[in-house]
């Protein structure tokens, strides 16, 4: 199975300087989803981004509640906000 690196962001420290979030393997159990949003920072019930790479095929990305503003992704990757 292919693994896919992703990166989270807490939406409340993103803009801060020097903060770089924490990254996750997907697919991911929910234990590794739940270490990575304490790596992340992210406050109980704060919102945050998953951001994934532009070819991360359909099958490993997480349902998610919202997409991608505009349809528009950056070089980067497709950052998904949820929470």
């Amino acid at each position: 199975m292919t693994r896919i690196q992703a990166n989270i962001y807490a939406d409340c420290h993103e803009k801060l300087r020097g903060y770089q979030g924490a990254m996750l393997e997907l697919p991911a159990t929910p234990y590794e989803i739940r270490d990575a949003l304490q790596r992340a920072r992210v406050p109980e019930g704060g919102g945050y981004t998953l951001e994934l790479p532009l070819d991360c095929p359909v099958s490993c990305q997480p349902p998610f509640r919202g997409k991608c503003p505009g349809g528009n992704e950056p070089a980067g990757g497709c950052r998904k906000p949820h929470g």
